[in-house]
């Protein structure tokens, strides 16, 4: 009979025997059988599985609690899942606390397998597919190492970077506390652990006269000052004395355990262990690496075509991994499909909305600057240490002149930049943005104002037709075929009622009260006249007081007769126009 690679499982009760052969090729069938006498089954699994070449061994049930971002799977003591929850819990309340940020978040999911297997040894927190595993003894309490590793993934997902020793410093301080249900203390590292960088943040956590104002110091470096500056405007003291009493801290070699606010949680009433599903205990086996657990590539399961990278066989399987989605979207974007790799992303997206990954990818799709801006920002957002995505959406909106949006993009990637060197890079690219912004402005101030001097110029054109077009019908209603002098104003008024007088202009007598009398002299004889109101005569013409200068100008005035006894006059002049 040939060999088919499997695992014997037996479920066994007084009143039922039952055996399933679980196999692991695609071809195998599942066995089962039942019988009334438990001797004879017994023995027949016996022979069945020696013919088979397989292990029988009994599945660990697993089960497992979660709070926040934290799941604590577990083989072994419910109880013992609960305590390691609650120092998970503890550990994230406090660290939040001393960032002013109260919920912190992680970008995955943190899974903690607390296996009952006493030789099994505390292992780092490392991201696998799509969730932060570790691994520890079910009664071993969580220690420095996981706070370690979880803090820098906590300072990743919520905090802009700070100075590499100031983050260093924090990680050191906060891996080191104590966790005993609601109570919380913060302690010494052993001797040779307590470096400047952990002095630093312990001096200011359990100094009373810097405590309180450890937070503004931090908001500063967030926000991109400098450590002195932070140091006067959190302390009111520069750095140099600052350091001096750090290394004083320091030296000092006796530090008591300080107390901090722990949450109140009570682990047996708070959390509620829930079984874990039979596909995902065979895979926490994997990750438990428990010697015998098989292969993940062997597994029938979304994880296992995720695992050999057949992210396709993944998604039609129904994977719940934004990873195994955002992968296969990377395959269809690459065979030119951007309705599915969309479609992928947006899976992606909804499955861990705290990932940026996705709305990168969607960038990468989008051909209007306007939509790349948009999710090369939401992509930054989510992940606010990803140096490449606030570049991105920089040039992005450079590239469609957008300065605003660029000077915002490149001020981030300076935050998220992890080295100085990184950071002077990205702080020339932000200063030739500024230039190029300056010239951008310039030219634009520039083509504003020609297009409004066209279009005042088009407007004064396009009035001056009308004049000339209103001019020529009112000459063809006339019947004049000449068109008229240039500047000459053409007599559009009814003319006035009156005795028409033709002369030279010798002489102007000007009265109170804004009267003028003219001097009219024509056909042997002057006649003089009066204006009332010089101000309604209908005419260009300006002319003085007094005797006019030569050469003498012909003038000819529509008078009405009214003889004024008073000024000496023959009559008042309605209208006056200068002849050529």
């Amino acid at each position: 009979m040939a060999k088919v690679p499997g695992r014997c499982v037996i479920f066994h009760s007084p009143e039922i025997a039952q055996c399933s052969f679980v196999a692991k090729g695609d071809n195998a069938n599942p066995r089962a059988g039942k019988c009334d006498n438990q001797g004879v089954m017994w023995r027949y699994l016996l022979a069945l599985c020696a013919m088979l070449s397989v292990t029988c061994v009994a599945e660990d049930k697993w089960t497992f609690v979660k709070s926040g971002p934290f799941e604590v799977w577990t083989n072994g003591s419910e109880k013992q899942a609960k305590y390691r929850l609650l120092e998970a819990e503890q550990f994230r309340h406090v660290f939040g606390t001393m960032l002013a940020k109260p919920e912190l978040k992680t970008i995955w999911p943190v899974h903690i397998l607390a296996v009952k297997d006493k030789r099994a040894t505390e292992k780092p927190l490392t991201l696998v597919r799509d969730a932060y595993v570790m691994v520890t003894p079910q009664e071993s309490v969580l220690g420095p190492v996981f706070r370690r590793d979880a803090a820098r993934v906590f300072l990743e997902a919520n905090a802009k970077r700070y100075p590499a020793h100031v983050e260093e410093g924090l990680v050191q301080a906060i891996s080191w506390i104590q966790v005993d249900g609601t109570r919380v203390s913060l302690v010494a590292p052993p001797a040779d652990s307590r470096t400047l960088d952990w002095a630093r943040i312990h001096f200011f956590l359990t100094d009373p006269g810097f405590s309180g104002k450890f937070r503004v110091y931090l908001s500063n470096l967030e926000q991109g000052g400098e450590e002195s500056s932070a140091c006067r405007n959190a302390f009111a003291m520069p750095l140099a004395e600052v350091e001096k009493l750090v290394k004083a801290h320091q030296a000092k070699g006796s530090y008591a355990a300080f107390p901090l606010t722990g949450r109140p949680i009570n682990a047996e009433k708070d959390y509620y262990p829930k079984t874990l599903p039979s596909d995902l205990a065979r895979i926490a086996e994997v990750d438990a690496s428990m010697a015998k657990a098989v292969s993940l590539a062997d597994l029938i399961t979304p994880e296992s075509y995720e695992t050999q990278e057949k992210f396709d066989k993944a998604v039609e399987a129904g994977s719940k991994s934004p990873n195994a989605w955002l992968r296969y979207g990377q395959m269809m974007a690459a065979k030119k499909d951007k309705v599915q790799a969309q479609a992928a992303f947006k899976r992606a997206a909804e499955l861990n909305m705290q990932w940026g990954a996705p709305y990168a990818e969607f960038a990468k799709l989008e051909t209007a600057p306007a939509r790349q801006m948009f999710y090369w920002k939401k992509a930054a957002e989510l992940e606010l240490r990803n140096v490449a995505y606030w570049e991105a959406y920089a040039t992005t909106a450079t590239e469609a002149n957008q300065f605003n949006d660029a000077a915002k993009g490149w001020a981030g990637a300076e935050r998220a930049a992890p080295s100085a060197q990184e950071r002077a890079r990205l702080t020339q690219a932000r200063r030739d943005i500024e230039t190029r912004r300056a010239e951008y402005a310039e030219a634009e101030r520039r083509r504003i104002s020609d297009e409004r001097y066209r279009e005042i110029e088009r407007l004064k054109a396009e009035a001056l037709g009308e004049i000339r077009k209103a001019e020529a019908s009112a000459n063809a209603r006339m019947g004049s075929d000449t068109a008229p002098a240039k500047d000459q104003v053409e007599k559009w008024w009814d003319p006035e009622k009156g005795d028409k007088i033709t002369g030279t202009l010798t002489r102007v007598d000007c009265l109170a009260g804004g009267l003028a009398k003219l001097h009219i002299a024509g056909g042997g004889k002057t006649r003089v006249v009066l204006i009332r109101e010089p101000s309604k005569l209908a005419t260009k013409e300006t002319f003085g007081c007094g005797i006019q200068k030569a050469p003498a100008r012909k003038v000819e005035a529509i008078v009405q007769p009214k003889p004024d006894a008073k000024y000496g006059t023959v009559g008042d002049v309605v209208q006056l126009d200068f002849l050529p």
